[in-house]
């Protein structure tokens, strides 16, 4: 009894004090509102908008909120379409910052915004004008434009970020088969470019007057007329790190230009794995095969999801990268920073075993950063704790 009388009201007064604030600012859908978009309409500045596993066929705009539009499952199992719709799949439009989140959806069927710039679409998947957002684990693929950025465009000062995203097999006519950029600088961590294509410029990227940087990112199996991994146009400074641009194809022949192609500029390539090798500024970079486990998948097409580009053991690229504000973690969600006491430490930096490409060869799932967190919204609370006692007793 000395216990339990001390510990209920505990809980008690906990409970008074905390559900309101758990209940607060989380919009479910389609529990609370039918749509993605009218879950957005009803949100203000610091909600989150949940989004329940299934098909969703609309386009939604941010319009200005702060709001995170998270899938409750991930984007394997949770597609917005926007077939038939007419614009881009996802709008920022109205000045979002980082704050602005979307994680966790499959971007598809888009046809771009044709308001920037009217009679030419951009962005396909994502349009991105004078905004700054963030998007995370999102695989952006079979969108198509008549312009730019098949899957996605950022115009106008955009810096947004691009973490663990996969941008497959997006077309564009002219410019950035994947994505394409006109005066922005956005940053693209773990992400994985296949199987985008373009007419022109850049089968997977677009970079013009722009600067971008690339982070432990995999540009392989894309095609465009100039440059089938990147196309850069402008004086600014591009940076690619840890990254490997393999199996792009253009219409000229030279190889490392089909993987990198330079009209005006002078990136910074620093340890990464470039088809043709790389002359330009730089160092610690390779031209060896990477040795991806299967680079054309089962169907023996390359530019596909059945693709595995994860590496092999003895790849070059493994323990070759440096270590310079690395993620945590690769695009399995695996630890970054495994060393393979099979392969020789080539990269640089404390310590010297990071990879490079999307993911890290031998490495396992990072440890869970919230155990307590049983209903996995990101928070501990009176929730879980109330998952707990539900719970407690001898197990079956």
């Amino acid at each position: 009894m000395y216990c339990t009388q001390r510990i209920w009201p505990v809980l008690g007064l906990a409970l008074a004090i905390l559900t309101p604030v758990i209940e607060a600012g989380t919009i479910r859908v389609p529990a609370d509102q039918p749509t993605i978009q009218a879950a957005i309409n009803a949100a203000v500045n610091g909600d989150e908008v949940l989004v329940a596993a299934g098909s969703y066929n609309e386009v939604i705009n941010f319009l200005g909120k702060a709001i995170t539009v998270q899938s409750e499952d991930g984007p394997s199992v949770t597609t917005i379409s926007g077939a038939g719709k007419g614009d881009a799949v996802v709008s920022f439009l109205t000045g979002e910052g980082r704050d602005s989140v979307i994680e966790g959806f499959t971007l598809r069927d888009g046809i771009g915004n044709n308001t920037l710039f009217p009679g030419s679409r951009n962005g396909g998947g994502i349009i991105i004008s004078t905004a700054s957002p963030t998007v995370n684990e999102c695989i952006v693929t079979a969108n198509s434009t008549n312009s730019a950025g098949g899957g996605v465009a950022v115009h106008f000062s955009g810096e947004p970020v691009f973490s663990n995203c996969i941008f497959l097999a997006n077309t564009a006519a002219f410019a950035g088969g994947a994505v394409a950029m006109n005066n922005s600088a956005p940053t693209f961590v773990n992400c994985l470019f296949n199987g985008n294509q373009v007419n022109n410029q850049g089968g997977a990227i677009q970079s013009f007057l722009s600067r971008p940087t690339f982070t432990n990112c995999s540009v392989i199996n894309n095609t465009g007329g100039d440059g089938g991994g990147i196309w850069i146009s402008g004086p600014d400074v591009i940076t690619i790190v840890n990254c490997i641009f393999w199996a792009n194809n253009d219409n000229g022949v030279d190889v490392s230009a089909a993987q990198v192609f330079i009209d005006i500029g002078a990136p910074v390539v620093l340890f990464s794995d470039v088809m043709g090798g790389w002359s330009g500024a730089g160092h610690g970079n390779i031209s060896s095969d990477p040795m991806f486990a299967d680079l054309d998948g089962v169907d023996n097409s390359p530019g596909n999801a059945d693709d595995d580009l994860r590496l092999l053991a003895g790849s070059p690229a493994i323990d070759a990268g440096i270590s310079m504000d690395e993620p945590d973690a690769d695009l399995d969600g695996n630890m970054r920073i495994v060393d393979d006491p099979a392969s020789m430490d080539t990269g640089v930096g404390n310590p010297v075993v990071i990879d490079m490409g999307t993911y890290e060869f031998g490495s396992t799932l990072l440890p869970d950063p919230c155990p307590a967190d049983t209903n996995g919204d990101g928070n501990v609370n009176v929730t879980d704790l109330l998952a707990l006692l539900a719970a407690w007793g001898a197990c079956p």
